[in-house]
Formats: C-alpha cells, structure tokens, sequence
C-alpha cells in the first residue's frame, strides 16, 4: 500500500514521507505535505477519501508547553509543518479501490486553483 502511495502520487505540490532506497519503512501513518491543504482536504472529503490531521497545533503552542522556557516562542519550521501536514489511510483492512481512489484524487488535484 505505502509503494503505492510513494509510486503513483504523481503531483509537485505535494510532498511525500522520505524513503531511504536501501531500507524499508514501517509505516504506521504515511504523512504528506500540501502547499494547499484546504484544497487537498476539500478533495479528499467530496472523494470521500479519510486523512487525519496530527498536531494540529505545533507542540510549542499548546496550553501544556505554555510556561516551557526552553523552546522559542516561534518556531517557522514546526509551524508551516504543522499547516501542511495530512496523513492518509494506511491500514490493512484498506480495499485497493480504496487506495487508488486517494491516488487519484491526490494526482488530480490542482493546488493552485482557487
């Protein structure tokens, strides 16, 4: 499933999980990034297609690191991963139509269309 995924997303506004060539990944989420992820998340929905979306909220910005003296108050690298980020279904009970509906409807997507 995660070949697929890495094999046949086919679209330059969107980055997908490095994978080292000479080793193989135990993917237990398989997260991309989207210039625009409201457009990708608009797609996937009409598509009927799951993700999910961890940290929605950089961990430096949230209540429990509120008094966190060691970390910066900006973090601009976390932050714009913490916009871009989507994770896609990846579990073993998926159907393949299931997966190549999601491979479709992310190749399709035009992220710089309004």
């Amino acid at each position: 499933m995660k070949e697929n995924f890495a094999d046949k997303i086919e679209n330059d506004q969107i980055m997908l999980p490095y994978r080292h060539l000479e080793r193989e990944h135990s993917f237990h989420q398989y997260v991309i990034r989207c210039k625009n992820r409201k457009k990708v998340i608009g797609s996937l929905n009409n598509k009927e297609v799951g993700f999910g979306i961890h940290y929605p909220i950089p961990v430096h910005n949230m209540p429990a690191y509120k008094n966190n003296n060691t970390c910066s108050n900006s973090l601009p690298i976390t932050e714009k991963a913490s916009d871009e980020i989507l994770s896609l279904p990846i579990h073993e009970t998926l159907y393949d139509e299931e997966v190549q509906t999601a491979i479709n409807c992310l190749c399709e997507i035009d992220q710089y269309e309004k």
